[in-house]
């Protein structure tokens, strides 16, 4: 018989072994570079796949010294640069925000990691504008150092004296006002990362000129490498409780030119596309998919908190060729008081291969320069119905192989994560901020994963979407200023409202349910069989 006692990890073949550690978390693989010669290559390979640089602690430190290092800088494969300076810090409690300075000398040394593939960059959830200092303690003038910082490394750009020359220029946090540099990168590199992966976690909700029109992060969206982007917009808010600032202008500017700025130069080779907001979207603030341009690879596409309105909509994602749709948190339009008159504009978008102008209409989106006066208001109701929705895709989505229609953990760090990283790890951080930070604001880089309710490994990454128990609560109503759901209306805002201001269909959740489980049937269906339909 067989004795299985006497098999041990080294006596196995290199492809298993290698394999059994791929799986591993990285406080497991460290103890394994001390084993012997083979599993410390095996070992040392995975554990440097993904290194973090933070702005707090001795992240900096040990960020440059792998990149310095010629065994372990050509291992890294993906990047976390995470600007939350620790636990100590309350935000918005007016204290001394100081960033450390050695967070700002590792960013450049980026350049150095040339095998990186990935790179997440987050920021803290509270932002400003240009012209507001009086709220977030991360100034426009910190995230653009640091975004600049990024793109110029990835498009190789990076010089030492320009970054000189930018610092002198910014204002940001006391402990930076005589900041210079004296580590720098070298040599300096000029050629660009390959990179296929770009996430930015809370990404101020304001376009800052000084990087849209940063000629190294046009060359990074439009790099033929970038497939995968994923992109979490926060909002500046105010006051203790972040009251969302609903009247900012910037906010419009920066979602009206969103396909233009960030997802156009990106369009042609995308394959995945994730899309999240802090707050609902895509009728107000508007932003028009269909100035994007053409998506021909895009087989994955999410959306957080995105505000179905129009036909034109369940259209276009039709159009797309998806294989895998994520809505995480999304609603329809019901209703909505409008200051009139609406749009009745037209906008060109290109020419098709005649020569002639395709033209879009802009019907049914309120007028920026009307609805700040409100004056003249008219409730409009808006047709689109989630069954009808459904339905549609249902029969003209034919190559949609997963379909999820849910809501993520958009704040807080899921249980079933901090299960999966923190249990039997002896080196899991004494603090519980510390130990939750990284797996905080992920809902829109782990859409796929598996639904929370269970445990184990499967989650280490994050949890996917959780079923919508009641459909009829993803249904708003836009009061002038302010968004109702159906929800909250039940509950809170009827009994003070008008007669009649606002009623759902008749069985609507229902029709809206059995439509969605039955799209969700035919999908999963397609993704076990691989059969794909085609619309009738």
């Amino acid at each position: 018989m067989y004795n299985n006692s006497s098999v041990t990890l080294a006596s196995l073949p290199i492809e298993i072994v290698t394999y059994i550690l791929s799986l591993l978390p990285q406080f497991a693989l460290l103890p394994l570079r001390c084993a012997n010669r083979q599993l410390s290559f095996i070992a040392t390979t995975f554990a440097f796949r993904s290194v973090r640089l933070q702005a707090h602690g001795s992240s900096s430190a040990h960020f440059i010294s792998i990149a310095k290092s010629e065994k372990l800088s050509p291992l890294v494969r993906e990047v976390t640069c995470d600007t939350w300076i620790g636990p100590n810090f309350e935000y918005r409690a007016h204290g001394d925000y100081l960033i450390l300075p050695g967070f700002l000398t590792a960013l450049p040394f980026l350049a150095s990691l040339r095998n990186v593939k990935a790179l997440h960059l987050r920021f803290h959830r509270d932002c400003s504008r240009l012209d507001s200092y009086d709220e977030a303690e991360e100034l426009p003038d910190i995230r653009f150092r640091i975004l600049d910082t990024i793109f110029q490394s990835l498009a190789g750009t990076w010089s030492a004296q320009r970054q000189q020359e930018i610092d002198q220029s910014l204002q940001m946090c006391p402990t930076l006002y005589d900041y210079k540099a004296t580590t720098f990168p070298a040599p300096e590199i000029a050629s660009p990362i390959a990179l296929t992966t770009l996430t930015v976690s809370n990404l101020a909700d304001f376009d800052d000129p000084r990087v849209k029109t940063s000629d190294a992060f046009k060359k990074v969206l439009s790099s033929t490498s970038l497939t995968d982007l994923k992109l979490f917009i926060t909002s500046e808010t105010y006051g203790d409780d972040r009251e969302w600032m609903t009247e900012n202008p910037e906010k419009f500017d920066m979602f009206e030119n969103l396909p233009g700025t960030w997802l156009s130069p990106v369009a042609a080779n995308l394959t995945v596309l994730s899309l999240y907001f802090h707050e609902y979207w895509g009728w107000f603030p508007k932003m028009d998919f269909r100035l994007v341009g053409s998506l021909p690879h895009l087989k994955v596409l999410a959306l957080g908190k995105y505000t179905f309105s129009h036909e034109w909509q369940v259209d276009w994602m039709a159009s797309l060729g998806l294989e895998e749709l994520y809505l995480d948190d999304c609603y329809i339009l019901y209703q909505a008081n409008c200051p009139m008159p609406m749009d009745h504009t037209t906008t060109v978008v290109g020419q098709d291969p005649k020569g002639d102008d395709i033209i879009i209409s802009n019907e049914g989106f309120m007028r920026r320069d009307i609805w700040v006066s409100g004056d003249n208001i008219e409730r409009i109701k808006f047709p689109l119905r989630w069954h009808t929705i459904f339905s549609r895709w249902q029969e003209s989505m034919s190559t949609l192989k997963v379909f999820k229609f849910g809501y993520g953990s958009w704040e807080q760090a899921p249980k079933e994560t901090r299960l999966a990283n923190y249990e039997g790890n002896p080196r899991k951080p004494s603090n519980t901020a510390v130990q939750n930070h990284p797996f905080e604001h992920n809902a829109f880089r782990y859409f796929d994963c598996p639904a929370p309710g269970s445990k184990g490994d499967k989650y280490r990454k994050g949890t996917g979407l959780a079923k919508i128990k009641n459909l009829e609560f993803q249904y708003l109503y836009h009061e002038t200023t302010d968004w109702t759901g159906w929800e909250e209306w039940v509950d809170i805002r009827r009994e003070d409202a008008d007669e009649g201001e606002w009623e759902l269909d008749e069985n609507l959740g229902a029709k809206d349910k059995a439509a969605l489980d039955l799209l969700v049937s035919v999908a999963e269906e397609r993704r076990i069989t691989g059969a794909i339909s085609r619309p009738l």
